[in-house]
């Protein structure tokens, strides 16, 4: 196939059309397309890091994982993350279709996260994730509480 870039978001197709004696016209097809149909992998943990991996992702699915929550919710759970960095990393994970975002039509406008169907296949990744993280600490820091937070996901430890 051919591609010919037309802006930053389409690019054109050239296709055949075999109803019409074989021939060749142009179709539209979003750029983000025409990328996934490049990419490649090594190995397919690549993917999996392409979609959680980062400094944020892993903690807000953690934090999803016990219910739905507003922006100002994950933020407070969360005082480290810039405003821009977790709207940036929602917005992500909502793209590739691992967390749903919710609004709700009301003044005040209220939105809400969780988890989508999808995203919950992740819920296993994440709690061998925290299990080695707690390994980690204590084999590094001996007591583990003198190093983690006070914090609703780090209550069960106690």
């Amino acid at each position: 196939m051919k591609y010919t870039v037309v802006d930053e978001k389409y690019a054109l197709q050239s296709a055949i059309d075999s109803s019409k004696c074989g021939r060749c016209f142009l179709v539209p097809i979003k750029m983000e397309e025409l990328e996934m149909k490049k990419k490649k992998y090594n190995i397919s943990v690549e993917a999996t890091l392409e979609v959680i991996g980062g400094k944020w992702k892993c903690v807000i699915l953690c934090h999803l994982t016990h219910g739905k929550k507003r922006t100002s919710e994950l933020k407070r759970l969360m005082p480290d993350i810039t405003q821009k960095m977790l709207t940036q990393q929602l917005r992500e994970l909502e793209e590739d279709d691992v967390i749903n975002r919710i609004v709700y039509n009301q003044v005040p406008p209220k939105v809400e996260y969780e988890l989508s169907e999808y995203g919950s296949s992740l819920e296993s990744i994440l709690n061998a994730l925290c299990l080695w993280g707690e390994n980690h600490i204590t084999k590094v820091y001996g007591d583990k509480f003198s190093v983690l937070e006070e914090n609703v996901l780090n209550e069960h430890l106690k």
